[in-house]
């Protein structure tokens, strides 16, 4: 690495965080109605339950930066490959140079999370036409792969669908929610309208997260948390107001998943490769605090060139993280033969001055505060009697 503002060496260790911290962050969540029974099912990569922020203009001003237009649903499911939009593999023998042998690919066929959008702005879904139209679709330039109960998938938002749900909640609206299928299904992250809401959402098993963060956020897991998708801040972390942050905090590892829509795929034998994301690399801002390793899912397989990082040839582009990582032990997220992902690593100012709330930076858990102090008969003499101790 090239550490631009140098480093230090034989520093005295900071202790990782328990697993029993991990219940503190539990009670604040359910404080707020945030926490939530999974479990562990699936492989590494995938989750039955995933959180999808999201970021809305709802008073028009042209930007989803204002205080209370922060929310988050919650989807569930039993299949996990569904969740985190996973392409099932397919074997067979095939006859290679007068040989029978072994030939492992994707079924991209008959996946229900990819598809393309035809002409008339519909998303179609591979596994719901022929196989020859499939192929075609998925090879042509409105290819897309999305997350299980995806608005795009289902044409709109659904409360439910033939594979899995998303939770409701019961809480207090927005007004400008008004008139949105999913108004019932948003869980606000402003304490405006979940006044008990600590910025902390816990979840007991694996959780997969994406989306756009509006907000002051710690999401944590006893198990697994599965990066499926980019997970962006509504404000550039790079214009350092701190507007938005995000925690991350596992009880056991944060992968990046090895899905349809992190890495590049071919839609069948003899097809090229693609990239069914909408974009090539991979995007996320937030502080990550996992207590075994933050890695990518088999970053020793996969694609070696089709997706270049910056000028130089890689299999899965870039991982542009801000943030921070913190683990127990350094997690692999690539090899030198371009398989994996290639570390475009920044740190964010905004984890030492405005931390995700109840985030263990240093094993307390310390809840943020604000003063507004009336600066008339403002006494500074006495402001600090009453910080000192006793």
């Amino acid at each position: 690495g090239t550490f631009a503002q140098g480093y230090q060496e034989y520093v005295q260790p900071i202790a990782m965080p328990a697993t029993a911290d991990l219940s503190k962050l539990q009670a604040q969540a359910a404080s707020g109605g945030v926490a939530f029974v999974g479990d562990s099912n699936g492989e590494l990569g995938e989750a039955t339950t995933r959180i999808e922020f999201v970021a809305l203009d709802l008073n028009g001003d042209g930007d989803r930066t204002d205080a209370d237009e922060g929310f988050f649903r919650v989807y569930r499911s039993p299949d996990s490959d569904w969740v985190v939009g996973n392409v099932t593999s397919v074997t067979q023998w095939v006859m290679i140079r007068r040989r029978w042998r072994r030939v492992t690919t994707t079924d991209m066929l008959s996946s229900q999370n990819c598809g393309w959008w035809d002409g008339a702005g519909v998303f179609r879904v591979a596994a719901q036409s022929s196989p020859a139209t499939a192929q075609a679709g998925l090879e042509s330039a409105t290819r897309r792969c999305y997350l299980g109960g995806s608005d795009s998938i289902n044409g709109g938002f659904v409360s439910s669908d033939s594979n899995g749900s998303w939770l409701p909640w019961s809480g207090n609206r927005h007004p400008g929610l008004a008139g949105r299928a999913d108004a019932g299904y948003l869980f606000p992250l402003s304490r405006k309208y979940n006044p008990n809401f600590k910025g902390v959402i816990y979840v007991e098993g694996k959780v997969a997260v994406s989306g756009e963060l509006r907000g002051q956020v710690t999401v944590a897991a006893s198990d697994d948390i599965v990066l499926a998708d980019d997970l962006v801040y509504a404000t550039d972390p790079g214009a350092g107001t701190c507007q938005d942050i995000m925690g991350i905090f596992s009880g056991d590892k944060v992968v990046i998943s090895d899905n349809s829509l992190n890495a590049p795929l071919s839609p069948a034998s003899g097809s090229a490769i693609r990239t069914y994301d909408d974009t090539k690399d991979e995007f996320f801002h937030a502080v990550i605090l996992a207590l075994d390793i933050f890695t990518v899912e088999n970053y020793w397989s996969g694609a070696r060139v089709e997706e270049p990082c910056e000028a130089r040839l890689w299999g899965r582009g870039c991982i542009y993280l801000t943030g921070g990582i913190i683990q127990k032990t350094r997690g692999a997220v690539g090899t030198s033969a371009g398989t994996g992902g290639l570390k475009r690593y920044a740190y964010d100012p905004c984890a030492a001055t405005s931390p995700p709330p109840y985030f263990p930076t240093t094993g307390h858990f310390v809840k943020d505060q604000y003063y507004h102090v009336d600066p008339t008969n403002f006494s500074v003499a006495a402001y600090y009697d009453r910080l000192t101790p006793g």
